[in-house]
């Protein structure tokens, strides 16, 4: 059976994954068996600052929120374990601050982390905001003695406030029971 994502032609696969690896807007790393940096593609720069000469021969720990060490750590036993994982984690921006990523890595026979990461800043923003929204919903609402309730579709489960549920002759213990 014929590989169809293949040319046949080495030299013309190795282009097409050039062409991949420098056109991507995912952060693509590879780090070798020293944990060091080896190859990063050009997003890195756009995403961080950092140039590929900047961090080739870094530890990925030089770059990685010291909060963030321990899943990082757990990431690199799960990889020995299974081959693959994921990390969730902060990095180092260049100018200043973190940034959100989220990768995938897969641990080669050779001891390669081959790594693919995207920015999820922009949704660990919306998730802080959203429950900064509730919190202060349920403040305002407990302030002023309103009952409120909410419907999460996920779980499909509706959520209602202590007063409300005074309000309406119950508490909780009559509710789960």
């Amino acid at each position: 059976m014929r590989d169809e994502s293949s040319t046949g032609a080495p030299a013309a696969d190795a282009r097409m994954i050039q062409l991949l690896f420098e056109h991507s807007r995912e952060l693509l790393a590879v780090i070798g068996p020293d944990y060091r940096l080896k190859l990063v593609n050009p997003a890195w720069t756009e995403a961080t600052g950092w140039t590929a000469g900047e961090l080739a021969g870094r530890s990925p720990a030089e770059i990685i929120h010291p909060e963030d060490l321990t899943g990082f750590g757990d990431l690199l036993r799960k990889l020995q374990a299974e081959g693959t994982g994921d990390l969730l984690a902060r990095v180092k921006i260049k100018s200043g601050g973190w940034r959100w990523f989220e990768g995938r890595n897969r641990l080669t026979d050779d001891g390669h982390i081959y790594c693919s990461m995207r920015d999820v800043q922009g949704n660990q923003d919306r998730e802080r905001e959203i429950e900064a929204g509730r919190n202060t919903r349920l403040m305002l609402a407990k302030a002023a003695r309103i009952g409120v309730w909410s419907y999460d579709p996920v779980e499909d489960r509706i959520d209602w406030s202590d007063e409300i549920l005074e309000a309406g002759g119950h508490d909780w213990a009559t509710m789960t029971s």
